[in-house]
């Protein structure tokens, strides 16, 4: 995770590392994600230039951590994301919630 003045800027690569890196912040026992949050940012920034598909277990994941951020008034944005990833994304209704 790179800060970036009121964002978090968070990099993926790879169709599972998005689940896998949306659970790690979720999970993690040192509450990464919950740390995050506190910090007062207004957005958390998901490049997923690299990711080429998505699985049910990441629309699961993302909808979590749509709603921890959504309490706490930050939004979700996801950078650089596939045609076909957006389509999946936009079919499982993310796109009414978070920015591509």
């Amino acid at each position: 995770m790179v800060p970036m003045s009121d964002r978090i800027f968070v990099p993926l690569t790879g169709a599972d590392v998005v689940a896998a890196a949306c659970v790690d912040l979720e999970r993690r026992p040192d509450g990464v994600l919950d740390e995050v949050l506190e910090r007062g940012i207004r957005s958390l920034v998901i490049d997923m230039a690299g990711v080429d598909r998505v699985s049910s277990a990441t629309v699961a994941t993302l909808l979590r951590a749509h709603r921890r951020c959504a309490v706490r008034g930050v939004d979700i944005v996801l950078r650089r994301t596939s045609r076909q990833c957006r389509e999946v994304l936009g079919r499982a209704g993310l796109a009414r919630l978070m920015t591509f």
